[in-house]
């Protein structure tokens, strides 16, 4: 396959299609690939614009990612189902989403560091991880790292 006359991937597959469109300046649906004529900037149609906005929603969005995860977690605190085998699912008002890894030590918001836990839980994991912290910078200091 070429793009004006010039092959999409090398021997060795070093170019791709999107690098070879950029050294000729030529616009490309982000979410297709198609080429845009016009005025057009990034998406060739209304309907891909919406895709990639839904989808950007989706892993982005901090209200779209809470809602996935208590719909995951069947909206019942996970701490609590450990301790007690409790499975009564509570309001969503009383429930948070708490990341296993905090982002501020380089958590992500992917699904596997989230978890539903209820406002009780979530503070004493809370209070566990600035303890933990505090504890940690004393050692280090005293250490001298």
């Amino acid at each position: 396959m070429k793009l004006f006359g010039i092959p999409l991937l090398d021997s060795e597959g070093r170019y791709s299609n999107q690098e070879i469109r950029k050294e000729n300046d030529i616009k490309y649906c982000i979410w297709c690939g198609k080429d845009i004529s016009g005025k057009k900037r990034k998406f060739c149609c209304k309907d891909h614009w919406l895709n990639f906005y839904h989808e950007y929603l989706e892993r982005f969005d901090w209200n779209h990612i809470r809602n996935r995860i208590l719909k995951r977690d069947h909206y019942t605190c996970q701490y609590c189902i450990k301790k007690d085998q409790t499975t009564i699912p509570i309001s969503r008002s009383k429930l948070e989403v708490h990341h296993i890894i905090p982002r501020c030590q380089g958590g992500s918001d992917l699904d596997d560091n989230l978890i539903t836990l209820c406002i009780e839980c979530h503070k004493i994991e809370t209070k566990k991880l600035y303890t933990n912290n505090k504890q940690q910078t004393k050692i280090d200091k005293f250490i001298g790292e």
